[in-house]
């Protein structure tokens, strides 16, 4: 996983091609992969399954919390001085997939952390300054 991923979560679609391409004629299934894959906490690995609300399913570190993915993606707003965060974005810089990008910025919408803003042509997430006038105004 680390030299294919720089992120720590890798779709299990991905692995199921590096996998397969590693192992040349002798092919898994794919349900033989997702099989494996949910015995990995019972072998005490450092990885497990994470199926999100998208329906994506990935494997990933067990060190790679919500809390881990939402202080990646503050500090790429804060560090990089933009305005808003894309999925284009997200995964450029991560070298990750789009829907990958996308989970870490649905991560940090839920956290309370983004906000966004959909428009037909994307979907801009910008730092969620409303908590900040909550208290204000009570």
């Amino acid at each position: 996983l680390k030299r294919h991923s720089s992120t720590d979560m890798m779709a299990l679609t991905d692995l199921y091609c590096v996998f397969n391409r590693a192992r040349g004629t002798e092919l898994i299934s794919p349900n033989d992969l997702y099989q494996a894959c949910s015995m990995l906490p019972t072998l005490k690995l450092p990885f497990k399954l994470r199926k999100f609300d998208s329906g994506a399913i990935v494997i990933q570190s067990t060190h790679l919390s919500d809390e881990v993915i939402v202080e990646k993606v503050s500090r790429m707003l804060q560090d990089n001085d933009i305005q808003f965060l894309t999925n284009t974005y997200i995964a450029k810089k991560l070298s990750m997939s789009l829907t990958m990008a996308d989970e870490y910025l649905i991560v940090a919408e839920k956290s309370l952390v983004l906000c966004r803003d959909e428009t037909a042509h994307e979907t801009r997430f910008y730092s969620n300054r409303f908590s900040s006038f909550v208290g204000r105004h009570e």
